[in-house]
């Protein structure tokens, strides 16, 4: 349902797009990446993975949402195919998972190429020839670090493509701890003879930002990283009479702080506190915002200024 979702997202939507959409999206953008090579479709790749694709997603993998709005609960997919017990998005979610790998590690005539730095290893050929194996260290995208460590069988020259995703405006990189200089959205293209043991650090930038809604209702979203946050019930219950106002400097970066304890509490992946005019929220991952999938959880990702938490 092509309606000008973007702008009217901050409102109700009836036929948000569906998790199929998004699977078929990013099969284009990973196609328009292969194709072209520009970091801006694996940044686009990145955010519909870690936010819409994967709160699509029952937290035991057993099914998924047909749609999934920002604000809301999460609703099963309803069963389409009863010959098959599924419907279109429970098929079709996984392939979108499924395509990741195939994204975050290729190679070109220079060398290989690192567009996601999950923790994992991957297995690439050099321009020489060699079997070049990567393991990606951290806790990407959770937290800011992640560490590459190649095992190269000789010494050779080429490129290694480190993806700089654009919303990471003060990214820290070094090679055996000598700092190189990156450019957000754009690749680190660090061309040296590499040796086996050699070492790639990279600290993103995860300060949380403020985004404005795109209608200029007034209001707000946070981020961090690639990562949407929203408003879970679980961590900000509703408060008689409490509004708040979340301030942010002339760059749009918010105040926030890790509560780990908060997220263990509530079965979510990642939970900050953000101390606002009038009060603290408490904020989640979206993938983790309503994941019990029942009506009593509820969440919001567009925030009014000020907030109202009454209701």
């Amino acid at each position: 349902v092509w309606c000008d979702g973007h702008t009217k997202q901050t409102g109700a939507v009836n036929q948000p797009m569906e998790t199929c959409v998004t699977a078929t999206w990013m099969k284009l953008l990973y196609q328009l990446l292969r194709l072209t090579g520009e970091p801006r479709w694996a940044d686009e790749l990145e955010r519909n993975l870690f936010n819409g694709l994967l709160a699509a997603e029952m937290p035991d993998g057993r099914w998924w949402a047909y749609f999934d709005a920002p604000n809301g609960e999460r609703v099963p997919s309803n069963v389409q195919h009863a010959d098959g017990g599924l419907s279109c998005c429970v098929v079709n979610g996984p392939r979108g998972l499924l395509l990741t790998p195939f994204w975050a590690f290729g190679a070109n005539a220079d060398g290989p190429v690192v567009n996601l730095c999950l923790p994992g290893s991957a297995k690439l050929s050099t321009p020489g020839g060699q079997a070049l194996g990567l393991t990606v260290g951290g806790d990407y995208p959770f937290a800011d670090l992640a560490t590459l460590t190649l095992d190269l069988p000789q010494p050779e020259t080429f490129t290694l493509a480190l993806r700089i995703p654009a919303w990471s405006t003060a990214t820290r990189l070094s090679i055996n701890g000598a700092p190189q200089t990156v450019k957000p959205g754009d690749y680190a293209r660090l061309k040296r003879v590499w040796r086996r043991g050699d070492r790639v650090s990279v600290a993103f930038d995860l300060r949380v930002k403020r985004q404005l809604a795109p209608d200029g209702n007034g209001q707000v979203a946070l981020t961090r990283g690639p990562l949407v946050l929203s408003l879970d019930d679980r961590l900000t219950p509703a408060k008689a009479g409490a509004k708040v106002t979340i301030p942010a400097d002339d760059q749009g970066i918010v105040v926030a702080k890790l509560n780990p304890d908060a997220a263990k509490r509530a079965g979510v992946r990642l939970a900050l506190d953000v101390v606002g005019d009038g009060g603290t929220l408490t904020f989640c991952d979206y993938a983790s915002a309503g994941n019990r999938w029942v009506t009593a959880n509820r969440f919001r990702s567009w925030l009014p200024q000020p907030l109202d938490l009454t209701n």
